[in-house]
């Protein structure tokens, strides 16, 4: 005799199928997730400063001039900072003169190559080796122009007895333009990211 417990072993009521898993909304590429997209124009401390309420009317001029004006700003203090050190290395320690002037123009080509790096033309390096590259061609810059600058002494003083200070005015003028002119085309240079036409072309 058959039993309703019977009946219900052969006719075994189905199993739901299972639910597909979940997919993620996120996109991806091949190369994993999407990555968010990239944020504005960093702003540094020249920037924030400049959009103070007492500051802003000039920051139209300051963002169209940025890079000139940051250099001469700069070139302004490492010229103090460079007086200081001779100061220093002279009258508080009593060096040569000779050896003060040497000294203090290592640590001053420093202290510029440091703000020119991070603020003017605004070039990290990603490792140690890079940065010293970096800083190698800045000294080598400085050096070109400080006998550039010898140069044109020796010509217009000593040889055509023209006077020192107007010579040296002169010549200071030269070695300014020179130096933003190796820092931001040859020291500095910033690479032009490739073109999505040239990824994967040999």
């Amino acid at each position: 005799m058959s039993t309703e417990y019977d009946k219900k072993d052969k006719n075994p009521t189905p199993a739901e199928p299972e639910s597909a898993p979940e997919t993620s909304t996120e996109e991806t590429t091949d190369e994993g997730p999407t990555a968010p997209a990239p944020a504005g124009p960093r702003r540094d401390i020249w920037d924030r400063l400049m959009h103070l309420p007492l500051l802003r009317i000039f920051e139209p001029f300051y963002r169209a001039h940025k890079e000139v004006l940051l250099y001469l700003f700069f070139g302004v203090v490492t010229t103090l900072v460079s007086w200081g050190l001779f100061w220093l290395f002279d009258y508080g320690l009593r060096m040569h003169e000779l050896v003060a002037n040497a000294l203090s123009w290592i640590l001053t080509v420093f202290v510029a190559f440091l703000t020119n790096r991070v603020w003017v033309f605004d070039s990290p390096t990603r490792t140690v080796g890079a940065f010293l590259l970096q800083m190698l061609r800045f000294y080598l810059g400085r050096v070109a122009t400080l006998l550039i600058e010898e140069g044109i002494l020796y010509v217009f003083i000593t040889r055509l007895g023209c006077p020192d200070m107007w010579v040296k005015i002169a010549a200071s003028v030269v070695v300014v333009v020179l130096n933003y002119v190796f820092s931001k085309w040859l020291i500095f240079r910033k690479r032009k990211a490739p073109r999505p036409d040239d990824q994967g072309t040999a």
